[in-house]
């Protein structure tokens, strides 16, 4: 087995939003992991 660690993607500010989302830049940096990830063939696994 293998184990990779991703740190989460930036929220907007409890100021800027509550609910904090992801900042837009969040969302860039999730999506650049994401495609790096898909083209060394990783597969995420959800646990329940």
């Amino acid at each position: 087995m293998k184990l990779y660690l991703v740190q989460h993607g930036e929220a907007k500010k409890k100021e800027e939003d509550p609910l904090r989302p992801l900042s837009e830049s969040g969302r860039e940096d999730v999506q650049r992991v994401a495609k790096y990830a898909e083209n060394l063939d990783i597969k995420a696994n959800k646990s329940n």
